[in-house]
């Protein structure tokens, strides 16, 4: 039918590749795509502790769960940055404090997972208002390729970030001497996480990108921009991973592209979806009976699917 050829058409086109890197000799990202939700994920493990790999395949896991197995009202659970958040960016926020307690729990109960962590970012689309929810915690960030400019939609939570936010007048050489890669904020760390949220109103040709810092900090924004240029998501991925790699590539390094559609949703489009009932073959579940089944799959640079053995390697830093 007509509505569902717009739909098509506005329905954004996604990829993600994974890689180790050249130095780690485990991968403690994940990345996650469930277009069929609207879904996008990465999560980089807290490494230099136990099991950095497995807290990020549990939060994804988690997170995707949640989506599965909910629909409607939630409860307002989410601690925001910047005002009351949209009913998409809620229940994100409300996903990722699950995954925060469930991997907080694990930790607590196993000597092997004991301090294990992980950072995450998270988009989702809806197709019925045309706005993409994006949450995070740590330092994966959230890039928007809008017109050929390049925008960060993401803060890290690093130890020199919320120095400067505190405005406590210490001088950008002393900061820019602190270390790099101390992240105050991460999934599993305490009973309880800030989760930063904001909702963004997609435009026709927009890209955005989700990526680990393995990316973020060894790719050059021009090279980040050239790469989010390609018209194939996958294409980006694998480029972008390519020059982290030929950067040193220190760390593992993971990215999300997610591409819309060039024809901007029509008024009447956006109308007939804010009325229009998707059907919904899913059963209630009940939010206190929440379980985890969903196995999280990274695809590696060569193209294959790697399960991802359980592992230690040397990373971040965690505060």
């Amino acid at each position: 039918m007509a509505l569902q050829s717009e739909w098509q058409a506005l329905k954004p086109v996604a990829a993600a590749r994974s890689d180790v890197g050249r130095v780690r000799s485990v991968n403690e990202d994940q990345v996650l795509v469930a277009p069929d939700m609207g879904l996008y994920a990465v999560a980089d493990g807290v490494g230099g502790h136990n099991r950095g790999d497995v807290a990020s395949a549990l939060a994804l896991a988690v997170i995707k769960n949640f989506f599965q197995t909910t629909h409607g009202r939630l409860p307002d659970e989410a601690v925001v940055a910047g005002g009351t958040p949209s009913m998409g960016a809620r229940r994100l926020g409300v996903a990722i404090r699950r995954a925060n307690t469930l991997i907080g729990e694990m930790a607590s109960v196993s000597e092997g997972f004991r301090t294990m962590g992980t950072t995450v970012v998270a988009a989702l689309f809806s197709i019925e208002t045309g706005r993409l929810h994006i949450a995070h915690v740590g330092d994966s960030r959230c890039y928007r390729l809008r017109r050929g400019a390049l925008s960060q939609l993401t803060r890290d939570h690093t130890l020199s970030n919320d120095m400067r936010a505190l405005n406590l007048g210490v001088s950008e050489d002393r900061l820019a001497g602190l270390p790099r890669h101390v992240v105050t904020r991460a999934l599993g760390v305490h009973p309880t996480v800030r989760v930063d949220l904001r909702t963004e109103d997609v435009e026709r040709g927009d890209v955005y990108l989700l990526c680990t810092d393995g990316v973020s900090q060894l790719v050059a924004e021009a090279n980040l921009i050239e790469g989010l240029e390609r018209p194939d998501p996958d294409e980006a991925c694998r480029e972008l991973i390519r020059l982290a790699n030929e950067a040193g590539g220190s760390d593992n390094a993971s990215a999300v592209v997610v591409r819309f559609g060039d024809r901007p949703a029509s008024p009447s489009l956006r109308r007939s979806l804010q009325s229009y009932r998707w059907e919904d073959s899913e059963p209630e579940i009940p939010l206190d009976d929440i379980f985890i089944e969903v196995p999280i799959t990274v695809v590696d640079e060569g193209g294959a699917e790697a399960g991802g053995q359980p592992g230690r390697g040397p990373g971040k830093d965690k505060a």
